[in-house]
């Protein structure tokens, strides 16, 4: 019977498997805030590959599962019932585009993952709306970039945004 191999045998020496947090990170410098190292203060709200759409880091990452649900029950609602919640132009135009893409035939679930970028693009906008956010746009590499969003309570700013979704959530349906 052959060896077991371990997959993560198959990694270049030089990288292991927290390899895309690590260049998240890297990419995200030193805090404008306290002028820390990356990863060693709290001041990160999100870093988000703008090459891929994810958020590699801050701390919008502990709920980025319920943040994005909410986003997407949101834009689902369409535009209409989120002018009338207060929601937001960038959250409007999302669901602009989600909506023709349901008329033109798709199903909702496509339409927003067609959407994605947008809707990211849409979450950066109202973290930005939150107050004293600095927007710092980096680039790992020739073939990543990244938007890093900092404050001095970037706990504090998660979860007013957690909060406002919540509220156009009730208010919209």
């Amino acid at each position: 019977m052959p060896p077991v191999k371990d997959p993560d045998d198959e990694l270049p020496d030089d990288e292991d498997e927290d390899y895309e947090d690590d260049e998240a990170l890297d990419a995200a410098g030193s805090c404008p805030i306290c002028d820390s190292p990356p990863g060693e203060c709290d001041h990160l709200v999100a870093s988000i590959d703008r090459t891929f759409w994810e958020i590699g880091e801050g701390a919008i990452f502990a709920h980025e599962r319920a943040i994005r649900d909410m986003l997407e029950s949101l834009v689902a609602l369409g535009p209409a019932a989120l002018k009338m919640a207060g929601a937001g132009h960038a959250l409007e135009q999302v669901a602009e585009m989600v909506e023709g893409d349901v008329q033109a035939g798709m199903t909702m679930g496509d339409a927003i993952s067609n959407n994605f970028p947008q809707l990211i693009s849409a979450l950066s906008y109202m973290l930005q709306e939150d107050g004293d956010i600095t927007v710092i746009e980096s680039e790992a590499d020739e073939d990543s970039s990244y938007e890093n969003l900092w404050a001095e309570d970037a706990e504090g700013v998660v979860e007013r945004l957690i909060k406002r979704l919540r509220r156009l959530l009730d208010e919209a349906e």
